[in-house]
């Protein structure tokens, strides 16, 4: 883990490895002057597992393969992202410190406020600024086990984890690419508390920050930066998959049902794992084809979408609570909008449903569609079909070594 950035000449191009429940997703980044091109995207939907954990692990590494070799040749170094509660991001303020005096303030802290036990986890630091008396800056603690393992996972699908980061980190490292600007609602925070969380007092600061969310398959995540360049992080454990199977649950349908109501668009062109399906059929054991025929004859949209409302409640009640919570503690911040990305942000009605929940502006984020491609580069049609789907990934890919 970790955020420093090494010299230019040692720089060279790595795929960023976005491993998530029920699907894999990976690009491959180069970089033009000062400017980041996509070289390369793919996503495999990892094959159904039951309640088997180690079939699981076998097909995400069948997944990770099958992206990899969407992408063709080139060197097999990514760079991968971690969260859940195991993960934690904090930033810190102390008085002025010398260099060699911070590592010991921080590994106090992260004793007093880290949820698990720093002899079982891997710590890392990052120094934003050192000015006005202050020394501020961040740190990251993950379980070393659930480092061991992901980077043993892609060690067995062929690859090298060369960096670990955390996917919060990696939303933010998209901000640099997006041009996502300043809309009216921004602008009339401060005349309209509908769309401001924050000190009113703050106005005459500095322009609203933009928080965002990403939405994977089991946990969402929370990132927002504050004026003094220290992230704030917050995975959610609720994601997705929940979500769909909270659908499937409370309308007497399967969880495949569910997804192709809500996702088919987006997931119609993503890749499945041949090469385990093949398997699973071998065996006598591939899952029926899903259809969403039944679910979409036997209920109106208005019902799933009062489903789909239902579901989301815990999720929308997390964010709500986060985003107070980071005012409390931010005061001189206002958030006037969100951008929402990840596998479930294109879910029909989704982004409208956290548009009339939360109290800020509320908007479907794709940077990666703002972005210079290569020309001919693999997974063209992915990148117009489901890119917000990528983000993670394109933030992990923009770290070098």
């Amino acid at each position: 883990m970790g955020e420093k950035r090494p010299p230019r000449l040692m720089q060279r191009p790595l795929v960023g490895l976005d491993i998530d429940l029920s699907s894999v997703r990976m690009v491959r980044l180069r970089r033009r002057n000062e400017e980041y091109v996509i070289a390369g995207a793919a996503v495999v939907l990892v094959a159904p597992w039951g309640d088997d954990p180690d079939l699981h692990r076998v097909h995400t590494i069948e997944a990770v393969r099958a992206c990899f070799a969407a992408l063709g040749p080139g060197k097999k170094l990514a760079v991968c992202g971690l969260r859940g509660p195991e993960v934690v991001v904090r930033g810190f303020e102390f008085p002025t410190l010398p260099p060699e005096e911070t590592q010991g303030a921080v590994e106090l802290e992260t004793a007093q406020m880290c949820p698990f036990s720093m002899d079982d986890g891997a710590l890392d630091h990052q120094v934003t600024s050192d000015r006005d008396g202050k020394t501020r800056g961040f740190w990251v603690a993950a379980n070393r086990h659930l480092i061991e393992d992901r980077i043993q996972l892609v060690r067995d699908a062929g690859l090298q984890c060369v960096l670990m980061d955390v996917d919060g980190l990696a939303l933010l490292n998209c901000l640099s690419i997006s041009d996502f600007g300043l809309t009216t609602a921004d602008s009339c925070a401060d005349d309209d508390p509908q769309y401001a969380i924050g000190d009113p007092q703050s106005a005459s600061g500095p322009p609203p920050q933009p928080v965002l969310l990403d939405v994977g398959d089991a946990h969402a995540s929370i990132a927002v930066i504050d004026q003094a360049g220290r992230p704030f992080v917050r995975d959610l454990c609720c994601g997705g998959h929940e979500i769909v199977r909270e659908i499937a649950r409370e309308m007497r349908a399967t969880t495949e049902e569910v997804r192709d109501a809500l996702l088919s668009q987006r997931e119609a062109g993503l890749v499945k794992c041949e090469s385990v399906e093949s398997r699973l059929e071998a065996g006598g054991c591939r899952p029926k084809a899903p259809t969403a025929s039944s679910l979409r004859s036997a209920a109106l949209p208005s019902t799933l979408q009062t489903c789909l409302e239902r579901a989301c409640g815990r999720l929308v009640e997390d964010v709500v609570t986060t985003l107070r919570y980071y005012a409390a503690q931010n005061r001189s911040v206002r958030i006037a909008r969100m951008l929402v990305c990840g596998s479930f942000a294109e879910a029909q009605g989704f982004i409208e449903l956290l548009a009339a929940k939360l109290p800020i502006e509320v908007t479907l984020w794709n940077p990666v569609g703002q972005m210079a491609r290569q020309v001919q580069a693999p997974g063209e049609e992915l990148l117009n079909q489901a890119g917000t789907a990528l983000t993670v990934a394109v933030g992990l890919a923009m770290r070098t070594i």
